[in-house]
């Protein structure tokens, strides 16, 4: 994950909490689309999808002020908002397709079905889909 090779920089050495915040925020988006999708319900999974574009929202922050601490460069702030932008857009449209099943009464019959939905929207992220662990 691009973001933790980042925070691993001796610019952040001394700052653990500043650091472990950034963390907090990265692993709460995929946290929060895991735990949504357990429940059984459209409308369950749009809250916590919504909590992920939350987290999305936090970490651009947390990125932008690392960037004005000096900790990162402009290079690696830009492309850390660019990925974390393309999930949150991505995390809205998938919201809106929720909602449109929702709105004409139709659910899925397997959460497996919203998942592999989930995963030909998104584009496949460094900061959400790692094979690396």
């Amino acid at each position: 994950m691009l973001i933790y090779s980042l925070i691993n920089k001796s610019d952040f050495k001394t700052e653990f909490e500043f650091k472990n915040q950034i963390k907090r925020a990265v692993l709460s988006i995929s946290n929060n689309i895991a735990e949504g999708s357990e429940y059984q319900s459209n409308k369950q999974f749009v809250r916590f999808l919504i909590y992920a574009k939350g987290s999305c929202a936090e970490v651009r922050n947390m990125v932008n002020i690392s960037f004005e601490l000096g900790f990162i460069s402009k290079s690696e702030k830009d492309l850390l908002i660019r990925e974390n932008k393309d999930i949150s857009v991505s995390l809205g449209k998938f919201i809106k397709y929720l909602d449109n099943i929702d709105e004409k009464n139709k659910e899925y019959d397997n959460i497996s079905d919203i998942i592999n939905a989930f995963k030909k929207m998104i584009p496949y992220s460094r900061m959400l889909i790692s094979n690396d662990g």
